[in-house]
């Protein structure tokens, strides 16, 4: 009977726990993948930043050739602010349904002369969305 309660005791413990702090585990095991594939521009004149809509709060979630390792987490409107050379040129946005949906993000930046394209698609639950 002594190791009924130890074992269930444990259990509970066990699950306390993992509640407790179960959005820190969610992001770090399921965190977004921002892909950048620059033609014609180099890597380190992008950065792209995300916030969402009715948010003052604005996250750098790609800086060069690197992506940063904070994370953004807001359902409803999001939006993606695309950068070269500090200038903002192009924006998206994406409605998700949960914060903790994740996803991965490819942007596909194309320069020629004077002409600069930003294409993103989008993999994930909300990506139509």
């Amino acid at each position: 009977m002594k190791a009924f309660f130890w074992i269930l005791g444990i259990t509970v413990l066990i699950l306390i726990i993992g509640f407790s702090s179960k959005n820190s585990l969610r992001e770090l095991l399921f965190k977004d993948q921002f892909i950048v594939r620059p033609r014609g521009v180099e890597l380190n004149r992008i950065k792209i930043k995300q916030t969402a809509e009715g948010s003052t709060d604005t996250l750098t979630v790609y800086n060069g050739e690197r992506r940063e390792t904070a994370t953004f987490r807001k359902m409803g409107l999001n939006i993606f602010l695309v950068y070269k050379d500090n200038k903002l040129i192009t924006t998206f946005e994406q409605f998700k349904q949960t914060e903790w949906a994740t996803h991965q993000y490819l942007f596909e930046i194309n320069v020629q002369r004077d002409s600069t394209t930003v294409d993103l698609h989008i993999s994930g639950p909300d990506q139509s969305l």
